[in-house]
């Protein structure tokens, strides 16, 4: 008898070397994450994503803090920012020589592509050995919605990039749900899981939509360091939550208090609303299911 480690989270359990393990809170987020998704991917393909309007896009702005600084997920913030320019310029297209030497990355463009590609952001074509980004219509229109008319000074690109790299990366966390044994992760971006993003969020977030308003540091830290997240992430996880590090600062929570020794954090006023909102359809979606 060894130890089994879930495949979406790394929390350790008793068992048999070889068994597959998915833990009962990564089943819950799971849940939660595809119910999310399809608000999300709904607004983005049908509706307007006005963040004024649909504050769920708030909540995909605000999940930045844990990955716009994180070499693992920077290529996503790159070609987004990039993506969100050309769209409002209305430039068509991008070539892959432009790309790189607007976008520094040591990784390689083809998943990432995939990615854009599968979500209808771009096209891709290959003309005179080399791969050209054709732009397309449902970038141009969420990059008009996004900006608001707004001129796109640093700040609004980095609010609209935030906001378009979280539709990207909640599809990575889409993916993410499904896996059941290590070889489902030929299915994400260069085979690996965001791991402290998955991990963070399912605290953060499942936290919320259970209906509490508040968490404490403790509990936090308790939960990410039994699945691996290393401590010097923690810092840096609880300086944006405290709003104390100013590039990584995040509108998920709005104050923190000291309560019996222990700091307590509580989450920003929208995002009650939103889970509210979120319980509601899903309660909806169950009446309609059984009905």
């Amino acid at each position: 008898m060894g130890f089994v480690v879930c495949v979406r989270c790394g929390l350790k359990k008793s068992g048999e070397k070889n068994d597959h393990f998915v833990c009962e809170d990564c089943m819950n987020f799971s849940k939660f994450v595809n119910s999310l998704w399809n608000e999300i991917d709904a607004i983005f393909k049908h509706g307007s994503p006005d963040p004024d309007v649909h504050e769920e896009l708030y909540l995909l702005a605000d999940a930045g803090f844990l990955t716009h600084q994180n070499p693992q997920t920077a290529i996503f913030y790159g070609l987004s920012a990039l993506v969100i320019e050309c769209a409002l310029m209305q430039k068509p297209e991008i070539t892959e020589v432009e790309l790189n030497r607007k976008v520094s990355t040591t990784r390689g463009w083809g998943d990432v592509f995939k990615l854009f590609e599968e979500l209808k952001i771009v096209s891709i074509r290959t003309d005179q050995y080399q791969r050209i980004l054709e732009i397309q219509e449902k970038a141009r229109k969420i990059a008009s919605y996004l900006t608001l008319g707004a001129p796109l000074d640093e700040q609004v690109k980095k609010r609209v990039s935030h906001i378009f790299t979280g539709y990207i990366l909640l599809r990575v966390l889409k993916k993410m749900s499904n896996l059941n044994k290590s070889e489902d992760l030929l299915v994400l971006p260069y085979n690996q899981r965001p791991r402290t993003l998955w991990v963070a969020l399912m605290y953060l977030w499942q936290t919320a939509y259970d209906g509490h308003h508040e968490f404490s540091e403790d509990d936090m830290r308790r939960f990410l360091s039994s699945r691996g997240v290393p401590s010097r992430t923690l810092v840096r996880i609880f300086q944006a939550l405290e709003h104390v590090y100013g590039r990584t600062t995040t509108g998920l929570t709005k104050d923190v208090r000291f309560e019996n020794g222990e700091r307590r954090f509580i989450f920003s006023d929208y995002v009650s609303r939103v889970m509210e909102r979120l319980r509601t359809r899903e309660r909806e979606r169950g009446e309609r299911e059984r009905s």
